[in-house]
C-alpha cells in the first residue's frame, strides 16, 4: 500500500513543483527498499523518502544499499522522530540522511528555558557535524520558532506554519 500511494504522489507532482521545492514521501524500512528497485524515480532529484519507521542499527544496516541505490539517482534520505525510539547517532551515521527530523518531544520544551535549549542545540550542533540538515517536527507556537532559531536549527514543520490540507485545496491540486 505504502508503495502505491508513493507511486501515485510521483505521479501527480510530475513536473508540477516549483523550482527549489521538493516531494517528502514517507515510507517505513520496507517499502523503502521497493522502492529503491520499483518506482520510476530516474530524473526525479526533487523526492526525497522519509524513513518513518525506526529500527535498531543491525536492522537499518540493511537499507544501507538501498538508501545508496537512491542516492545515486538524486533521491536523499529524511529520518523522521530523531530522538524517539530506535533513532539514534549510531542510525544517523549508517544511513546518512540528508535531513534528520527532531522528534515533537525534544524539541516541545524548546521555549522553557536555558537547559532545554542547550540540549537541543547540542544534538542540532552534533547532527550538522554529521553533514545533516536538522528539522524540528510539532513547532506551534512563535516562542518555539524563536526558540529553536536560536538554537541553530533552520527547518521546521507543525501547526504554526500551517495545517493539514486536501490535496484538491491546494494550488494545482485534483
Amino acid at each position: 500500500m505504502e508503495l502505491l500511494c508513493a507511486e501515485l504522489a510521483l505521479e501527480r507532482t510530475k513536473g508540477k513543483l516549483p523550482p527549489g521545492k521538493f516531494l517528502t514521501i514517507n515510507l517505513g524500512p520496507d517499502a523503502l527498499t521497493l522502492a529503491a528497485e520499483k518506482l520510476p524515480l530516474a530524473g526525479r532529484q526533487e523526492v526525497m523518502f522519509e524513513l518513518t519507521e525506526h529500527l535498531p542499527l543491525n536492522e537499518a544496516q540493511g537499507l544501507r544499499d538501498a538508501v545508496e541505490r537512491l542516492r545515486t539517482i538524486g533521491i536523499g534520505l529524511a529520518l523522521d522522530d530523531t530522538g524517539c525510539g530506535f533513532a539514534d547517532l549510531d542510525t544517523v551515521r549508517l544511513l546518512k540522511p540528508e535531513i534528520v527530523k527532531l522528534c515533537i518531544t525534544v524539541i516541545r520544551n524548546a521555549d522553557k528555558g536555558a537547559p532545554f535549549a542547550a540540549a537541543i542545540r547540542a544534538s542540532a550542533e552534533q547532527l550538522c557535524k554529521l553533514g545533516c540538515k536538522v528539522l524540528a517536527e510539532g513547532v506551534e507556537t512563535a516562542a518555539q520558532h524563536d526558540a529553536l532559531q536560536s538554537c541553530g536549527i533552520e527547518l521546521a514543520q507543525g501547526w504554526l506554519y500551517g495545517k493539514p490540507a486536501a490535496v484538491a485545496s491546494l494550488p494545482g491540486g485534483r
